[in-house]
């Protein structure tokens, strides 16, 4: 998934690529963490200017003088980790 996020404070836009990964039946049998079909097993976010896909610039992408670095969500275990 690829959304756009705008910074109230300096109006900035930033677009991030989002990954992600739900549950299956099998992630079921093998984590008793994991409760239903569809719970999210992780997320990865990082911040583009460019489309992933065909290279296309995205309208007024803007990266900040501090860009944030690319954060990984897991969720897999008992509690959601991020690195």
């Amino acid at each position: 998934m690829i959304y756009c996020t705008a910074d109230q404070q300096d109006d900035t836009v930033v677009w991030v690529l989002s990954l992600y990964r739900e549950a299956t039946d099998d992630d079921l049998e093998q984590n008793h963490h994991l409760e239903q079909v569809g719970d999210l097993i992780w997320n990865t976010r990082v911040e583009i200017r460019h489309c992933p896909f065909c290279g296309a610039p995205l309208a007024q992408a803007e990266i900040p003088a501090q860009p944030t670095a690319p954060t990984h969500y897991d969720s897999s275990g008992w509690s959601t980790t991020e690195s």
